[in-house]
């Protein structure tokens, strides 16, 4: 070749160009959890809450791991190939994590030509498939409506309106005054006769 035995630059670019584009848009398990809070929802935000997680590992360039709490505008990018993250003193409200395999820079760096910034941009997603684990802290107890008493007879109709906007209304119970009581189905009015 004209100028020695190195392949000219506009040969090798593209061939570059080519091996970096499979790479980074190759196909990967997702990240899992190790670790989660053993419950969806919470009387209280104290906490902590923890989560542990991992990548998938089933792709050379993808066997770190990123994540992004419901919180945050950005992601936590290129941690290795397990992270863990504590929450606590939360406010009443839903609260998500989102975890993906992400770029091993390390790997990039050995395997091609110098340093990669590889995480570069915090506000773009991991490569990876997203897996997402959700918590609600609710400390707000139900609104309950007074409650309305029709007789007909010896027919007694008890109903009350119930709501709760976080998670809803775990359940009713009635307590007749006679010993008796009774558990409705959620959001039925009870009857007892």
């Amino acid at each position: 070749m004209p100028g020695g035995d190195t392949l000219p630059f506009r040969l090798v670019a593209p061939v570059v160009a080519i091996g970096l584009a499979l790479v980074f848009s190759a196909t990967a398990s997702a990240a899992s959890f190790s670790l989660w809070p053993d419950s969806t929802v919470y009387s209280s935000g104290a906490g902590p809450f923890d989560w542990s997680f991992k990548s998938s590992g089933s792709n050379t360039t993808q066997d770190w791991v990123g994540y992004k709490l419901s919180t945050e505008s950005t992601w936590h990018r290129c941690l290795g190939g397990s992270a863990s993250v504590e929450l606590k003193n939360l406010p009443d409200g839903t609260y998500s994590i989102v975890i993906a395999d992400d770029i091993d820079s390390i790997w990039l760096e050995r395997n091609f030509m110098g340093s990669f910034n590889t995480c570069g941009d915090p506000s773009t997603a991991p490569p990876g498939a997203v897996s997402r684990d959700t918590i609600v802290i609710d400390s707000t107890p139900p609104v309950v409506a007074t409650p309305q008493v029709t007789i007909a007879g010896k027919t007694v109709q008890a109903s009350v309106q119930a709501s709760d906007t976080a998670t809803g209304v775990a359940s009713y119970r009635w307590s007749f005054g006679d010993g008796a009581s009774d558990t409705p189905s959620i959001l039925t009015t009870g009857i007892r006769t």
